[in-house]
């Protein structure tokens, strides 16, 4: 039990470094979607991909909500805050997640660089799949914005709308190709190229965390068995041991009964020396002493 704490701490850890990640990532959505003169195409990746965000910050109040020490504390103080900065379709709403990002901080300033990167290898799974999502978030954001500003007025381009770019950047980072979405440019081709190789490289390192988490299923099931297995037979060995204490017990309680009347013999033969009592003789004594054996 002792060991299983931190544990725990740990994984939070990592989770909380992922989830400020993520709302640090939606603040500069939010901030380029009211501030930046973009057009009105990348306003709406921009729209689309903060939808997206505020889904995983919504994820992170229930999941932090289940989690809190006290719920009705957590709810009272930040949770109401985390609640309404992740409703989607309101990119202002995710101002309010501003407090919530500082405490995590201040948090996180309390563990050394050197731990947070042990934890982080530790955690190799856990801390390699979070990334991933946050690379993925970061690559359809970026590259939607930029094809859509490539292909939007491209003269056989098909590729003209928010919609249009955020739908393509998945299909290609997912290295799906439907083909119903491509670009026509130069330019648009080569963002393309690098989101395939992205994306092969991303889904690579999320089937090996898959792979890997199975794995360490098995093997934890394995030592869970083996250790059963040592457990009965340290058992089996103990009671071994103890019948055979108890029967070379009983047996010297035997021997030492036999001898008894050996000896009563022996300290009547003898007699006892002159000017000592009979029931002093050392041969009695031994004889009643051994009768008192248990």
């Amino acid at each position: 039990m002792s060991k299983a704490k931190p544990a725990l701490r740990e994984t939070s850890i990592v989770y909380r470094v992922f989830i400020s990640a993520a709302t640090i990532l939606a603040l500069f959505v939010t901030a380029a979607y009211y501030l930046l003169p973009v057009p009105e195409e990348v306003r709406q990746v921009l729209y689309i991909m903060d939808s997206l965000n505020a889904f995983i910050l919504l994820a992170d109040f229930f999941y932090s909500t289940h989690h809190a020490p006290n719920r009705l504390r957590h709810s009272v103080t930040f949770g109401w805050l985390d609640l309404i900065g992740a409703i989607p379709g309101f990119p202002i709403l995710r101002l309010l997640r501003i407090p919530s990002l500082i405490r995590t901080v201040r948090q996180l300033q309390r563990e050394t660089a050197s731990d947070l990167l042990k934890v982080a290898r530790r955690e190799l799974a856990s801390s390699t799949l979070l990334s991933t999502i946050l690379i993925v978030l970061l690559v359809v954001t970026v590259g939607s914005m930029a094809i859509v500003l490539l292909e939007k007025d491209a003269p056989n381009g098909n590729i003209t709308t928010g919609e249009d770019a955020v739908w393509w950047s998945i299909v290609t980072i997912a290295t799906v190709g439907y083909g119903d979405r491509f670009p026509t440019t130069p330019e648009g081709r080569l963002i393309g190229t690098a989101m395939i190789v992205v994306g092969v490289s991303l889904f690579s390192v999320l089937t090996s965390f898959i792979a890997t988490s199975f794995v360490a299923h098995r093997q934890h099931e394995e030592r869970g068995v083996d250790l059963e297995t040592l457990r009965d037979e340290l058992l089996r060995a103990l009671s071994a041991r103890e019948a055979a204490a108890e029967r070379d017990t009983n047996a010297l309680r035997g021997e030492l009964a036999a001898m008894r009347p050996l000896l009563e013999s022996a300290a009547a033969a003898s007699g006892p020396p002159p000017g000592q009592p009979e029931n002093g003789s050392a041969a009695s004594r031994a004889a009643e002493e051994i009768g008192q054996t248990p």
